[in-house]
């Protein structure tokens, strides 16, 4: 991995390896000013001690003025707008040097028509209106040309106060349709001064911010811009004007590009979930960088190290930017140097631990790691006492606690009933684009052999739960996950009918259907089966009794899901019950009844906890817990933190 390991360049700036940390906002670990909070600088210092050779800081707003803050005057967001921010900055930068990790502090001129208090914008446009954000038919309010140089003289003080803290550089937050990403566009800018019309007009603002940074600071005080190639909607800005505004930044002074895609019309490029390709911003880059003399930084689902590595080899761009895979594993840039590849915990893309958390002003984690954004909270550290624990069931949950409780130091035992681990890892892996949660299993399975754990296959605790007990162990953890519902219970079926009724899970571990298949719930398994039935040729319905299907995804992962289904022309049908099974299917919708034939019914409509373990040990041990989906059936977030919350302080 030679070419992620050398050194590179921006400006005069000298970065120890190509591997950048994304900009991810911390508005969850800022103090109530808006400045770097303890939490914030634990957060940061973890992913330099993972050998990363440069941070990006979260956007941080230069002016309070244009888009006030609601809850002013304490802020929900990270600010760089005052000398009192300062002393805390310069603590970090500090910190993050001592491991030789350079620090940029990403500014923003804030949302623009994305806002939902008195939104404001290059022109009056609609506000965007999503998920709460925005009211619907709002316009926004125009920036007038004086508050315009106001922004700009904002930009280069709060750029000279991050000058005097010591931070390395600055880098423009011009991408995913925020307010300096509607100035450079053409669809939603209209104005008619020097702001607007030509390309040149447009991306002025940004050329003048530069300026105006490096005329406070330093000629050599490096500036990245980030934008996005292509928004990848009707109007949006297109490769052949990013290239342009490309050669204008350069010539105006911009030391590096970073470059993306997307916006807030489709969430799934900017932040791609697991369903995106490997790459997707790669070769939009690659045509930029040709076209310019300054690096270029390529991001956007480079997790893999084999492929980050050849995008470098190829010189295809100059740096690779990664954000969430940080999160799932702070450490890649040194398990990357010390060949440990099959230790690096992979991000899988679901945004529960990430993005969702941050809709509701949680701190900002990650499914797959949970210490993340909590690290001074959440240490695994040994055990005062050792214990001798046993863990029923292989699956997340299971060797998720299994894991943490054999590195605080006790003798932990794993026992799994069926002949592999990986519990619903393993069908949950088998639909298109489910490669990253195929490598978590592979990563847990993995740190079981390297760790000194027992594990015993195709032992049924349920038939042999006395084994386990003469063995007096200290702590038993329940991991058997959740069981099935009888679906005869909740749909009349005629016993004579010839349509197979089969469970998703079943389907997704081998089961052949007929040819033309109902999925009976349109939540995230059923969406995955259907996909998955659809790869194979099948005629596939999803049929769901709510207005809407993949509502249990949050907002980004469910819009990537949709489009996908509308691609793939499976038929989805909505606000309709199923409610009886004969030669055909009897529905309901609204007052009307309906049939359907088909050749096999999927069933996808969730999981029941499963206690029979917990009837079986309850009071023949003195710790016994329950984890994962035998106590509460959730998402993978759900299973992963719950083993390992409660084995950090057994």
């Amino acid at each position: 991995m030679k070419y992620l390991l050398e050194k590179g360049k921006i400006g005069k700036v000298e970065i120890k390896n190509k591997v950048i940390m994304s900009a991810i906002g911390i508005n969850s670990l800022v103090d109530m000013d808006g400045g770097v909070s303890d939490r914030a600088i634990d957060y940061y210092l973890n992913i330099a001690r993972g050998g990363v050779g440069m941070i990006i800081s979260g956007s941080a707003r230069v002016e309070e003025k244009l888009e006030p803050s609601p809850e002013a005057p304490f802020s929900p967001h990270h600010r760089l707008n005052n000398k009192r921010h300062l002393p805390r900055l310069n603590t970090l930068v500090e910190l993050l040097h001592d491991y030789d990790t350079k620090f940029f502090i990403q500014l923003t001129a804030g949302v623009g028509r994305i806002g939902s208090i008195n939104p404001v914008a290059p022109s009056a446009i609609p506000v965007f209106s999503h998920s709460g954000l925005g009211k619907r038919h709002q316009i926004t309010k125009e920036i007038s040309f004086e508050d315009i140089q106001e922004l700009i003289e904002r930009f280069a003080i709060s750029a000279k106060f991050a000058y005097d803290s010591g931070v390395d550089g600055i880098e423009i937050h011009g991408h995913e349709g925020y307010l300096q990403d509607q100035f450079s566009t053409e669809l939603w800018n209209k104005r008619k001064d020097k702001y607007g019309g030509s390309t040149e007009n447009r991306i002025r603002l940004a050329c003048e911010i530069i300026q105006a940074i490096k005329g406070k600071t330093n000629a050599d005080f490096p500036i990245i811009y980030q934008y996005g190639a292509e928004h990848r909607i009707p109007g949006g800005r297109e490769l052949d004007e990013s290239i342009k505004m490309a050669k204008i930044l350069e010539a105006n002074g911009a030391d590096a590009l970073r470059i993306d895609s997307g916006c807030y019309e489709n969430w799934h490029f900017p932040h791609p979930p697991i369903y995106q390709k490997e790459g997707l911003n790669v070769d939009d880059a690659a045509k930029i960088k040709q076209e310019v003399n300054i690096p270029v930084i390529t991001m956007g689902k480079l997790g893999r190290p084999a492929f980050a590595e050849s995008i470098l080899k190829k010189k295809k761009v100059d740096f690779i930017s990664l954000g969430r895979p940080l999160f799932a594993d702070p450490e890649w840039v040194n398990k990357v140097a010390n060949n440990q590849i099959k230790e690096i915990r992979p991000c899988i893309g679901d945004h529960e631990g990430c993005l969702s958390r941050g809709f509701y002003r949680k701190y900002i984690s990650c499914t797959v790691n949970p210490q993340i954004g909590a690290e001074r909270y959440l240490k695994i550290e040994k055990a005062e006492k050792i214990k001798k624990i046993f863990v029923i069931g292989g699956g997340p949950a299971g060797m998720e606690a299994t894991r943490v409780a054999a590195l605080r130091g006790h003798n932990v035992q794993l026992f799994e009933k069926g002949n592999q681990l990986g519990g619903l890892l393993i069908p949950a892996s088998v639909p298109p684009h489910k490669r990253e949660i195929e490598e978590l299993k592979d990563y847990f399975i993995h740190q079981m052999k390297i760790l000194p754990i027992k594990v015993h296959l195709n032992f049924d605790v349920e038939k042999r739960s006395d084994e386990l007990l003469i063995q007096n162990p200290d702590c038993i953890f329940i991991a058997n996950g959740s069981r099935l519902p009888d679906i005869t219970e909740i749909i009349k079926i005629d016993q004579n009918n010839d349509i197979q009724i089969v469970y998703a899970i079943d389907v997704l571990e081998g089961e052949d259907t007929g040819e033309k298949v109902v999925v009976l719930g349109g939540g995230l398994v059923g969406c995955e089966t259907a996909l998955y039935l659809k790869s194979l040729n099948k005629d596939v319905t999803i049929l769901e009794c709510e207005s809407r299907i993949a509502e249990n995804l949050n907002w980004v992962n469910q819009t990537n899901i949709l489009e996908l289904l509308n691609t793939e022309k499976i038929n989805i049908i909505t606000n309709t019950k199923l409610i009886e099974v004969n030669q055909k299917l009897k529905l309901k919708s609204g007052e009307n009844i309906l049939e359907k034939s088909c050749d096999s019914l999927v069933v996808a409509i969730g999981s029941e906890p499963d206690n029979i373990l917990l009837n079986i040990f309850e009071g023949k041990v003195n710790e016994l817990y329950q984890i994962g989906d035998c106590k509460k059936p959730g998402k993978l977030l759900n299973a992963i933190w719950s083993g390992f919350r409660k084995a950090r302080i057994v």
